[in-house]
């Protein structure tokens, strides 16, 4: 186990590139965190999928991370295949719990620091492949997590069917007919009309 130093993290749910950082993330300065090499699909498996890491490897990185001006206790460390490099961060239970990218320049320096680093042979349990998480950009995702959550918090029949009206410009009595058809939308890549429904709701809840 090598440590990389002083080094800027933004763990969200997802993985998100750098340039789809945003000004409100909570950016952690890092003094010391571990870092280690891995194979491609260990690597990728890190990035995207559910997994729950093993204990052994949890319990070794427990109190290897440091921040800079913080006594809070994070565990985490860095993840590189020799081509890329990720930040992960870990509850108890091994679960991943957040993803970072990294900044052009540090992660260039962790790409050096691996260069003649043999790989670690991390184990873990595969949870769910999340394959469509590879394919979103964080506006996109965060789009679609806008609508889904639309849909699951509001029950006004009335609300659904302005809706409906507003996007197809047609009158429709059967609310699960609406929901349906409206959330099947999303079933599909994220497409022109995924966007108008989008900006339908936006605007809805703008001017109600």
């Amino acid at each position: 186990m090598s440590y990389i130093y002083d080094i800027v993290l933004n763990f969200n749910k997802l993985y998100y590139e750098f340039y789809e950082w945003k000004e409100t993330d909570n950016l952690l300065n890092f003094k010391k965190i571990p870092l280690f090499k891995v194979n491609d699909v260990d690597y990728l498996a890190l990035r995207y999928d559910d997994i729950v890491m093993d204990n052994d490897f949890i319990s070794g990185i427990k109190d290897s991370s440091y921040l800079v001006d913080s006594n809070e206790k994070i565990i985490a460390c860095l993840i590189s295949n020799g081509k890329g490099a990720i930040g992960i961060k870990f509850d108890d239970g091994g679960n991943i719990v957040g993803r970072s990218s990294l900044i052009f320049d540090e992660e260039e320096e962790v790409l050096e620091e691996v260069i003649t680093s043999n790989e670690y042979p991390i184990k873990y349990i595969l949870i769910n492949h999340n394959l469509d998480n590879k394919m979103f950009s964080r506006c996109i995702y965060e789009k679609k997590e806008y609508l889904i959550y639309f849909f699951n918090s509001n029950n006004n029949i009335d609300i659904y069917r302005y809706i409906y009206y507003d996007f197809y410009e047609r009158e429709e009595s059967n609310v699960n007919k609406i929901k349906n058809r409206l959330l099947n939308i999303l079933n599909n890549d994220w497409n022109d009309e995924c966007e108008r429904l989008y900006n339908s709701i936006k605007l809805f809840n703008k001017v109600r």
